[in-house]
C-alpha cells in the first residue's frame, strides 16, 4: 500500500512487517519510518494535503474499528478515531487538511475534525459499503464507488460542504 502527498512530494509506503516508511520523492530517499507495533499493513490509509499527517486503518487486526492518525515527521501517534462498528473501507482528507472522511462496513459514513479528531457528521445507509473516498478539488463533493464484489460500477457523489467545529463554543459551523 503506498499514498502520496497531493504535491506530489511524500509517498507513504506500509509494510507487511508493521511499519510505514516516508520517502522524499524528489530524493527519492527514506525520510523516515513509523511503528505501528507490529500491526499488518493497512486497508486504507491517507496523507493529509501537505504530507505532514498519514490516517490510517489497520485491516484484519484492526478489531477497534479506528484510524489512526500519524506524524509524518517524528513518527509521533497523534490519536484515533473511533467510532465505526466494523473495518473501515476508506479514508479521504478533505483539500485543506481540516477533515478526514471515512466509510465503513457498518454502512456509515463519518466526517472527522482532523485537529480536534473529534467526529463532525455521521451518515447512516445501511447496507452501503463504499471505497475509494476522493474529495472533489474545492471540497465540496465527495465520491465514493461500491466495492467491485458488491456492485460493479456503482459510484455515489455526496454533497460534503465544509464543517467547522468551533472548539471555544463546542459546536458545529457549516
Amino acid at each position: 500500500l503506498g499514498v502520496f502527498s497531493e504535491d506530489g512530494g511524500t509517498l507513504v509506503t506500509v509494510t507487511r512487517e508493521g511499519y510505514s516508511i516516508i520517502w522524499d520523492v524528489t530524493s527519492r530517499k527514506e525520510r523516515g519510518r513509523i511503528d505501528h507495533g507490529g500491526q499488518s499493513f493497512g486497508s486504507s490509509a491517507a496523507l493529509s494535503p501537505d504530507g505532514r499527517i498519514l490516517a490510517m486503518t489497520y485491516g484484519f487486526d484492526d478489531f477497534e474499528n479506528a484510524v489512526s492518525l500519524w506524524d509524518t515527521s517524528s513518527g509521533k501517534h497523534l490519536g484515533t478515531l473511533a467510532g465505526h462498528k466494523q473495518s473501515i473501507w476508506s479514508v479521504a482528507f478533505t483539500p485543506d487538511g481540516k477533515t478526514l472522511a471515512t466509510s465503513s462496513s457498518d454502512g456509515t459514513l463519518r466526517l472527522w475534525n482532523v485537529k480536534s479528531r473529534r467526529e463532525l457528521l455521521s451518515i447512516e445507509e445501511p447496507g452501503t459499503n463504499l471505497s475509494n473516498l476522493r474529495f472533489s478539488p474545492d471540497g465540496n463533493f465527495l465520491v465514493g464507488g461500491a466495492p467491485l464484489f458488491a456492485s460493479p460500477g456503482e459510484l455515489r457523489i455526496i454533497h460534503a460542504p465544509p464543517i467547522t467545529f468551533d472548539e471555544a463554543n463546542r459546536e458545529l459551523i457549516p
